[in-house]
């Protein structure tokens, strides 16, 4: 879970943010290597003050940390619930809450659908959901899958990454024109970062697959969408800390098996009684 620690404490685990120690430098700060004193290896990283920096940017970054805390809720959702898998069916912003520490929490499963333990999809014949979020073939014909809820996904990091809101509309429910709109004017994404003076050219890259993510989410084909834990695997947070940081840094839980930062990168996810008898709050570090 996520923890407050002293400033002292940050210079005595990392040698005084010593040079030796350092891991990389980004747009906002550098990050060191450090040892707690349980022996976990986790990154820190301190931020630099520059007034240049918009605090909008700085949003920026945060964002993709809550999009990776949703799609492992996600993820926990559809994979990983030990009783059967759970379609969400409502997926958009106003369902997705934030604590102190910004850890996203999915809530409101009340249009939440129960599948069997090797049932993939099902149908109905009462749609229910918000407009703008529905996935093409859940509005249209009734079908639902995990597919479903990557959909409305795809809606919100596209409407993240762009800073604008889907205008829902009944004509529109599952946001076509929202996506035609940004796919238009965001098909030169890569120049248009590379002209930004206030992303380097790893900040540029992590906004440009997102990007691809999002539009990835919202093929009109269910089956060419990715499942929630490819898509964690795609993440610009993930990507990074697999392949940028030395192996010594991903934690090893007992039996050896790799596990999140214990500092950075985790998240919560409400499970109502309606669907689970025992509900809890299940957080993944």
């Amino acid at each position: 879970m996520a923890r407050q620690m002293r400033l002292q404490q940050l210079k005595d685990i990392t040698g005084n943010f010593s040079k030796e120690q350092e891991l990389g430098r980004g747009g906002f700060g550098v990050v060191y290597k450090a040892i707690l004193k349980n022996g976990v290896s986790v990154a820190v990283k301190r931020l630099e003050v520059n007034p240049g920096i918009q605090d909008k940017q700085f949003k920026n970054e945060i964002n993709l940390v809550v999009l990776n805390g949703i799609c492992k809720g996600l993820c926990y959702l559809h994979e990983e619930c030990q009783r059967k898998p759970i379609i969400h069916l409502d997926l958009k912003p106003s369902n997705i809450l934030l604590d102190d520490n910004l850890v996203p929490k999915i809530a409101d499963f009340g249009l939440s659908r129960l599948f069997g333990e090797e049932q993939t999809r099902t149908c109905t014949t009462m749609v229910i959901g918000s407009i703008g979020y529905m996935a093409p073939e859940y509005y249209s014909e009734g079908e639902i899958s995990s597919k479903s809820d990557v959909y409305s996904f795809g809606i919100l990091i596209l409407e993240i990454l762009t800073g604008e809101k889907n205008q829902r509309s009944h004509v529109d429910p599952s946001g076509q024109r929202y996506i035609s709109t940004v796919r238009n004017k965001w098909s030169r994404i890569s120049k248009i970062m590379s002209q930004s003076s206030s992303l380097d050219a790893d900040g540029c890259q992590q906004v440009v697959r997102c990007f691809k993510i999002g539009l990835n989410c919202v093929d009109l084909d269910p089956r060419r969408r990715p499942l929630a834990s490819q898509i964690i695997n795609m993440l610009p947070w993930e990507c990074k800390k697999n392949e940028g940081m030395p192996s010594e840094l991903v934690p090893k839980s007992s039996d050896g098996s790799c596990t999140s930062s214990a500092v950075t990168n985790h998240v919560s996810c409400m499970i109502p009684q309606s669907l689970n008898p025992n509900p809890r709050i299940c957080s993944f570090h």
